[in-house]
């Protein structure tokens, strides 16, 4: 990842999401040294709240081949396909189970969540190979 961001002239992150922070953060940083870069240690600031999403903040769930394809078609209408500049900011996450026995390693993608605007869609693709279809 960290190659092809320079590869094709995109920034190194500066942000890095991980539901195993304690575990990943000597592995993140040796990769990406922009991760800490101008770092403020959250033990500085201990009567910060937790984040919420904002009330006017949309959560919607898809399963079906139908909604998957609705919620995508309803990011890219936004992208101007006659503008060979033109792109969209969006956050995507993907989650997957791992098989722990031996020989075992990751499953298929399981659920993909993609932040954009004011939706937060939640794809639920563990059934089938069909959001891979679209993202390629």
């Amino acid at each position: 990842m960290r190659d092809s961001l320079k590869r094709y002239g995109h920034s190194q992150p500066k942000v890095f999401y991980t539901d195993n922070p304690a575990a990943d953060k000597h592995f993140l940083e040796s990769v990406f040294s922009s991760l800490s870069e101008d770092v403020v240690p959250v033990e500085k600031y201990p009567t910060l709240k937790p984040f919420a999403l904002p009330d006017d903040v949309i959560v919607s769930v898809h399963s079906t081949v139908a909604n998957i394809t609705g919620a995508c078609d309803r990011i890219t209408d936004d992208l101007d396909s006659a503008d060979d500049s033109a792109y969209l900011k969006l956050a995507l996450d993907a989650e997957f189970n791992v098989n722990m026995t031996s020989g075992g390693g990751p499953e298929p993608t399981s659920t993909v969540q993609i932040a954009y605007k004011k939706r937060v869609d939640i794809l639920q693709v563990s059934e089938s190979n069909y959001l891979m279809q679209i993202l390629l």
